[in-house]
């Protein structure tokens, strides 16, 4: 797939994705400092120049402004690092290299046949809107929500889908695979241990990265720290304005340098001391991510949702009162894309909507069973004193057990041998179904929902 800001082509180096480029090019940026302490200092700082525009010029053409941002926290966390947390400004020489470069990248990104500028300028403006920055910000107001909605979390790989399904504004119809940011995709589909472990393992790694940096005694150590700390902070920045950590390519770069840095402070080094300072460092960061997540939690609690949504770890809950609806294994060919957004709009009594039925049984309280497409097989014997209605069926009806009613709803349009075999079973009357067509429709269904009773007809 090709990405293009206007006519121009987003650079992506064959990672399928510009803003994945992008994070690896921010992180080779930091790398590029080595150039800087070869034996020979003079050619060294050239080299680096030649390498660093080189990779500046490929940055301004991913058009990423998510990558801009995390090569600038780099260089910075470089620097910080570096210099102790002291900040000094570097010899004259490379001082004056480093403002060449800035002003010679920030000239070409302005230049009108690039057209970069006004790619980083897009939506800075009130009244120049932008989704890709509007979308995000929407989304990413719903995550403390979802974690407190789904304890276990959502799933791997659900983040996107759970929110499109349950949280998108029913006025939109957008469809999101991840929350566009790996941090946030991530937290919403574990669980609470594993949210714990997850910002607990980022704080102790800089806690880590950094700080060998303040006690570091030779310029080597603080020099490898320095691109430690500079490369794990470009990878984070970028994971937080895109799903770029998926791909594994992009976690060899940030730890390489950290077993690089690693190896001398940790093993040539006296193991007690790393090991006092890393206790220090550990019972911090779990203080500091405990007060991170109660705060999340908070804040996910606060309010009261039009539609209260709970996710168990297999089913998922909508409204406060036991569900009186079940819908089976949604087929999205039979319901549509966002068949979530289509119950919370015509809700009206609580639902439970789930891949398969909890321990073999319709659970109690439930009085219409819905299916849709080619749905899962029933227990021998099944018994549901409710209302039981397929919607499309993809698979020829067998005989059932002790239902009170039956229904199957069928696309008119539908001329296969399926839909033809059930239509003439319905008027033999086989099977007990009462057979109700849909005019105009063959697989997708439309609102659905609107078929199921007259009462949510209204």
């Amino acid at each position: 797939m090709e990405f293009f800001h206007g006519e121009h082509l987003r650079l992506d180096w064959g990672l399928g994705n510009p803003n994945k480029t992008a994070a690896l090019i921010a992180c080779l940026m930091v790398l590029a400092h080595l150039f800087r302490y070869v034996r020979n200092k003079k050619w060294g700082l050239f080299l680096f120049a030649g390498v660093f525009l080189g990779l500046g010029i490929c940055l301004i053409h991913t058009y990423s402004r998510g990558g801009i941002l995390a090569a600038v926290v780099g260089q910075f966390a470089f620097w910080a690092a570096r210099t102790g947390g002291r900040f000094t400004l570097p010899p004259r020489r490379e001082l004056l290299c480093g403002i060449a470069l800035l002003a010679v990248l920030s000239i070409y990104a302005a230049l009108p046949q690039i057209n970069a500028a006004s790619r980083y300028a897009q939506g800075v403006l009130p009244e120049d809107e932008d989704r890709s920055i509007t979308n995000r910000l929407r989304i990413w107001k719903d995550v403390p929500r979802m974690m407190v909605d789904a304890p276990r979390g959502w799933g791997i790989g659900n983040a996107g889908i759970a929110w499109m399904q349950w949280y998108q504004p029913t006025e939109t119809r957008y469809q999101y695979r991840t929350l566009v940011n790996s941090h946030l995709t991530w937290l919403v589909e574990f669980g609470w241990i594993a949210r714990f472990a997850y910002l607990f393992g980022w704080g102790l790694l800089f806690a880590i990265v950094f700080g060998r940096s303040l006690g570091a005694e030779s310029k080597m150590n603080r020099r490898s720290a320095g691109i430690a700390s500079g490369v794990w902070a470009s990878f984070a920045v970028s994971m937080f304005f895109s799903s770029v950590a998926e791909s594994w390519q992009l976690w060899i770069l940030p730890v390489g340098v950290l077993l690089w840095m690693l190896f001398p402070v940790w093993i040539l080094k006296a193991k007690g001391v790393a090991w006092r300072g890393l206790r220090s460092d550990s019972i911090i960061m779990g203080t500091i991510t405990l007060g991170v997540l109660a705060i999340t939690a908070l804040v996910g609690m606060a309010g009261k949702p039009d539609i209260v949504v709970f996710y168990d770890g297999e089913n998922v809950m909508l409204g406060e009162q036991p569900p009186q609806n079940f819908l089976l294994k949604p087929d999205e060919k039979i319901l549509g894309q966002h068949y979530g957004i289509l119950l919370r709009e015509n809700f009206s009594s609580s639902w439970m909507i789930a891949d398969k039925l909890p321990e073999n049984t319709v659970p109690i309280g439930i009085k219409r069973l819905i299916l849709s497409g080619n749905f899962p097989d029933f227990p021998e014997n099944f018994d549901f004193q409710g209302e039981l209605i397929v919607l499309n069926s993809l698979r020829m009806l067998k005989k059932s057990g002790q239902i009170r009613s039956k229904r199957i709803i069928l696309g008119s349009f539908r001329k296969d041998s399926v839909a033809k075999t059930i239509r003439y079973a319905c008027a033999e009357d086989s099977f007990g179904w009462n057979l109700e067509l849909k005019k105009g429709k063959k697989l997708y269904l439309g609102n659905w929902v609107k078929l199921l009773a007259p009462s949510e007809n209204q």
